[in-house]
Order: structure tokens, then sequence, then C-alpha cells
């Protein structure tokens, strides 16, 4: 796991990258889901953005709340995980060429986000999954200019300077 925060204006982004071996079990979970926890640290939330290949290949985005599916139980700690720390998965199409969506894009603050898309791999790259990219909306911090002001030195109060 690999992760930024960046803090524009008084708001903080946490960018996030994250690749699981399928194969790992409860303890890959639990360091996982602990180094997430730890952005949610402090008084002022965080807008939280993970991306990265989860390998939860039993599980078929979106999850159809009202159809049980027969999840591997990791797999089920982790989609719990997620709805537990508010976290909302975006990519809803395969990202992988057997048809699986196994990379993921994960966010506390969906309505930031905009233009996911799942690129097709032909001119981008050589791997077996998919290229994902978003924009995140973030207000631009602009300092006031004083270009344009001039100070005047005509008026001054020279018993008031100490």
């Amino acid at each position: 796991m690999l992760a930024i925060e960046l803090t524009i204006g008084n708001k903080k982004f946490v960018f996030c990258t994250v690749y699981r071996v399928g194969t790992l079990g409860e303890q890959n979970h639990d360091n996982i889901i602990n180094s997430i926890k730890s952005f949610h640290q402090g008084r002022n939330p965080k807008k939280i953005f993970i991306v990265g290949d989860f390998n939860l290949h039993t599980v078929n985005w979106p999850i159809q709340t009202e159809i049980s599916s027969p999840f591997n139980p990791i797999h089920k700690l982790f989609i719990d995980s997620f709805e537990e720390l508010g976290l909302n998965q975006l990519i809803t199409v395969p990202t992988h060429i057997k048809g699986k969506t196994l990379d993921l894009l994960l966010t506390n603050s969906s309505e930031l986000v905009s233009d996911a898309i799942v690129h097709s791999n032909a001119n981008l790259c050589k791997s077996d999954h998919s290229l994902i990219s978003f924009k995140v909306k973030a207000n631009k911090v602009t300092k006031p200019s004083l270009r344009g002001w001039t100070i005047s030195f005509l008026i001054v109060y020279f018993d008031l300077i100490i």
C-alpha cells in the first residue's frame, strides 16, 4: 500500500494504491483495513480515494444486497469493512481479461469523483488488467494579489510608531 495526503485549502485528500495478493488471508485483510482506518484519524474528515487490485474475484460489482452471493469469507470481510468505513466502490465494469472487476476505486467522497473510466489495454500497457482513471473535484485556493495596490506614505503618524 502506498498513500499520499494532500491539503488543498482546509480539506485533506488521501490518495492510496493497494495491491492484494488473492491468496492471502485474514491477517492481510486486517493489515489493509487498519491502514485505511488510520486515514480517518483527526477532527476533520479526510477525502479518501483508494485504487488498486484487491483480487476479490468472487464479488460481482455492483453488489446486489437482495441477492445472496456465495462470497469467499475473506472477500466478505473486505466488503463489510468497506461498508463500515463508508467507502463506496465506483467501478462496475470488468477490469480483468477474464471478465471480473478486480481493480477497485473506493472513496468516502463519491460526489467529488467524475469521469471514472476503465480503459481498454490495447494501446496503454501490456497487462491482464485495465487501467482506471478518474478526476477529483477540488476547489483551487488562491491568495489575493497585491498587484495594483499602492501604499501611500503621505499620511503617516510617526508618533504612533513604536
